[in-house]
């Protein structure tokens, strides 16, 4: 699983229930990104929610029986920067 610019990589190295959630820093669930059945491949999913404040999370994905988790680092560009 890697993890860069608001997107979310991931390979599925068999056909199985694929379960990716996003947990904050004291371990409290903050979103289901992916929960269902994939097949085999290269995944890439966008983290984009309006809810997601800027900050350290985690990142677990369950693969069948396995599951990994990252440490991710969100930081929320600011709509009203002006350049």
């Amino acid at each position: 699983m890697e993890t860069n610019s608001g997107s979310i990589k991931y390979n599925v190295i068999y056909k199985s229930n694929i379960n990716l959630t996003l947990y904050d820093s004291f371990g409290g669930e903050v979103k289901t990104l992916v929960n269902g059945v994939q097949s085999p491949g290269l995944y890439e999913i966008q983290v984009n929610d309006d809810n997601i404040r800027s900050g350290v999370y985690f990142c677990r994905i369950y693969h069948g029986d396995k599951f990994e988790t990252k440490r991710v680092l969100y930081i929320r560009e600011n709509p009203n920067k002006t350049t």
